[in-house]
């Protein structure tokens, strides 16, 4: 069996060259030298021994990936998670780390998967505020929230401006000349900080045009349900809109208005929120608010990396810009 030491006796190099390589620290490697030992690597077929590495090396190079969710859910069926956790991977494995995705609404369950894989750091999609200061305190490594609206101040967070894209859909809507209006938003039964946002910048920006949201116009949003959704939404007199905070629930939603014969945006406009793949491939395409998803996994990606290569740097929390993509679902209001 070839050996790390082998490859770096044919390449000429360090045996710490050689693991520059693997681990992509390229940086340190001239770029003729570094195609020499991926093509030795690929030549003989070598294979790290992720054991010895991590014991010689004090480091697991194991990043935890936890989505907060029930842990007999699917949580790559949903598009938004699976694109994250793809970008957060590919971004990992540039840095020679490797991703371990872990799904699970239990606190107790966190703690034991950390130790068990000895991970070096985690990165938490979706929200766990209550569990967030404990968990600091209890596994003395570093954490990335990602959306995270928590009270606890010293920790690192990546999220979007979720507060301006609600008045960025608000105002798309409002200048089309929509002023009855209704909302979806997933997050209503968990009391979602995300979504407290969105619906807030909603509802701000609909008050400069003299337009308002009642609180009967504001539903759950769930894309199991959406033939409740689209009756539920036939159901308001006069409403020409709506704004979804989840684009696949959007998605589903158009699909059941369909099915009740109400066309979009002919009958009832929609604006989704994420821009995931699926968005511009439906018919009509949805108009939705945009987040860089690929920007967002890294810039996760090199918060973990900056603290795991010093502990003691300060926490860092980084908030993107989301934009507005014009699609078909939204139409004009006939004065």
């Amino acid at each position: 069996m070839v050996t790390l030491k082998d490859i770096a006796v044919k390449a000429g190099v360090s045996k710490t060259t050689v693991s520059n390589v693997l681990n992509g620290n390229l940086a340190k490697v001239s770029p003729c030298k570094a195609k020499l030992i991926q093509e030795l690597i690929a030549e003989y077929g070598y294979v790290p021994n992720q054991t010895a590495r991590s014991l010689s090396n004090k480091s697991s190079r194991i990043i935890s990936l936890i989505v907060y969710a029930d842990r007999d859910k699917n949580v790559l069926s949903d598009p938004y998670i699976a694109l994250f956790a793809g970008e957060l991977l590919r971004q990992l494995q540039k840095r020679g780390y490797f991703g371990m995705i872990r799904a699970t609404n239990e606190y107790a369950d966190i703690l034991q998967n950390l130790n068990a894989w000895n991970a070096q750091g985690v990165i938490f999609f979706g929200t766990l505020d209550k569990d967030i200061r404990e968990m600091q305190d209890r596994t003395g490594i570093p954490f990335v929230f990602t959306d995270s609206y928590s009270s606890v101040r010293r920790i690192n967070n990546v999220g979007i401006d979720d507060y301006r894209g609600g008045m960025i859909a608000a105002e798309h809507l409002a200048q089309r000349g929509h002023r009855r209006l209704a909302l979806f938003a997933p997050g209503l039964e968990s009391g979602s900080d995300l979504d407290k946002q969105r619906i807030a910048g909603f509802r701000h920006a609909l008050g400069r045009y003299g337009a308002s949201l009642p609180e009967d116009h504001v539903m759950l949003a769930d894309p199991c349900r959406a033939d409740e959704m689209a009756r539920s939404l036939a159901s308001l007199p006069g409403v020409t809109g709506a704004f979804v905070t989840a684009d696949i629930a959007a998605i589903e939603l158009m699909r059941a208005l369909k099915r009740l014969g109400i066309s979009v945006p002919k009958d009832i406009s929609i604006v989704g929120f994420d821009d995931i793949p699926l968005a511009r491939l439906v018919t009509p395409g949805l108009t939705t608010i945009r987040q860089d998803i690929t920007q967002k996994a890294r810039v996760a990606a090199e918060i973990l990396e900056r603290r795991l290569d010093d502990p003691s740097r300060p926490n860092e929390s980084a908030i993107l810009d989301v934009t507005l993509v014009q699609r078909e679902s939204v139409g004009w209001v006939q004065s």
